[in-house]
């Protein structure tokens, strides 16, 4: 934004170190000039999804579907490089950079400290998808900074461009400190409608919340922490465990019988390069589909 003396602030659109560099003919003696919108933004976002597609493919030795590959790309996404009180307002944030910037350095394959759980997957209709974690001693006990993110991305049917004639939504949730049986009976009661039945403190509380990006087709939702989270045993459990509620809500009939496909997935991260977070997130992830209907 600028100004002139004694003038109203007005956005610049013509400041070069906004737009992206390309080359045109002459003008004004240069040769080198910069250009923004959409046109310039797309072949990026191309070239990471071209990617994701096929790191994905050599991981699960098929072809993806479009929505994990949009999960994946999400789930890469990175504030961008600006001072920290420009983006102070979580909703602002939101409509000005999305979920950020995508970091295509991270599309390739997991790293010790960096790890990725992805799952490809539908659901049926109104009813939940429970991820299981066991969340190892090594990620709460290292110090340092460290974070979950999840990116959930689906294709309902629509009945035009309106976002409000989506006929299905999805929303995704995690939940400590309960067992899988609890989950069901807490999560399987009025929460396509938002109710929250939950006991108090058994909700992590992902950013931004998942009523801010609920008409999205694609959900980007993280937290961070800077020192040991406080993450709850289950009764009966040795470790903490965390479950990853995917939840389908029908908002109006289609007259097909189909389930609502969908690309999930969920970053564990920490800033300390000597944590082996991979091994010791192998095998301890396991899902459950709930055969309660959502709401009953």
């Amino acid at each position: 934004m600028q100004t002139t003396a004694g003038g109203s602030p007005r956005w610049s659109r013509s400041f070069i170190f906004l737009g992206e560099p390309t080359l045109q003919r002459e003008s004004n003696g240069r040769f080198i000039t910069a250009r923004n919108g959409t046109s310039f933004a797309c072949p990026h976002v191309a070239h990471a999804a071209a990617i994701a597609a096929v790191s994905l493919k050599a991981t699960l030795e098929q072809r993806p579907s479009a929505n994990l590959i949009r999960a994946l790309v999400g789930s890469a996404t990175i504030a961008p490089p600006c001072p920290p009180d420009w983006l102070e307002d979580e909703k602002e944030t939101l409509r000005l950079v999305g979920y950020g910037i995508c970091s295509v350095d991270d599309l390739t394959w997991s790293k010790k400290n960096q790890v990725r759980l992805i799952a490809m997957d539908e659901v049926e209709l109104d009813k939940l998808h429970i991820y299981r974690v066991a969340v190892p001693q090594v990620f709460l006990s290292t110090k340092g900074k460290r974070g979950i993110t999840v990116a959930l991305a689906y294709d309902p049917p629509v009945q035009s461009s309106r976002k409000e004639y989506l006929a299905n939504t999805m929303w995704i949730e995690a939940l400590h400190g309960l067992t899988t049986e609890e989950v069901e009976i807490y999560r399987a009661k009025n929460a396509a409608q938002d109710v929250d039945v939950l006991p108090p403190g058994k909700e992590i509380k992902l950013r931004p919340p998942k009523t801010d990006v609920q008409w999205s087709t694609l959900q980007v939702r993280r937290i961070k922490w800077s020192r040991k989270p406080k993450l709850k045993i289950p009764d009966g459990e040795t470790e903490p465990v965390i479950h990853f509620v995917v939840g389908c809500q029908q908002r109006f009939p289609t007259g097909f019988d189909y389930k609502q496909r969908y690309g999930l997935v969920v970053l564990f991260w920490h800033e300390s390069e000597e944590i082996e977070l991979y091994q010791a997130l192998r095998n301890r992830v396991t899902l459950k589909a709930a055969r309660v209907r959502v709401g009953a």
